[in-house]
């Protein structure tokens, strides 16, 4: 049975979206008050980099999805992390009962690709990963 959700939850984006929509009033009012004309060529090459990196990453927090199956666990962000269930040989699930809404829960796994790190807002996928983390693999 496929279960997938949300990565993030919904405090975390408006945390995110505090901070995003923050920093664009911020760069308005230096562009208006004159500050960033100043920058060299390489300052406002740097600046729309990170600009860049910031659009980038915010985008991928509202939309990032988790999803979990019978045979693999699979995260996409920037980009797609996938795990077998059945080479996974150690499973961590990270969480803070009633802060999930700000603190996301988080399953840490290690298998033959190295440790990899998976997030879920999703109840449903949160109570897959609970199920698997307690030593039993597979979704029954």
């Amino acid at each position: 049975m496929v279960k997938q959700g949300p990565a993030y939850p919904w405090g975390v984006k408006i945390l995110a979206s505090i901070l995003f929509f923050t920093l664009l009033y911020l760069t308005f009012e230096a562009f208006r008050m004159g500050r960033l004309e100043s920058l060299s060529m390489g300052a406002r090459g740097a600046w729309g980099v990170c600009w860049g990196m910031c659009i980038f990453g915010y985008g991928w927090i509202l939309k990032s999805q988790t999803m979990i199956d019978e045979s693999f666990i699979t995260q996409q962000w920037i980009y797609t992390k996938r795990v077998r269930i059945d080479h996974i040989t150690q499973v961590h699930l990270i969480r803070i009962r009633h802060c999930e809404g700000w603190i996301t829960p988080r399953l840490r796994v290690r298998s033959d690709q190295g440790t990899q790190v998976f997030h879920t807002a999703s109840p449903e996928v949160l109570a897959a990963f609970d199920h698997l983390a307690h030593g039993v693999k597979g979704l029954h």
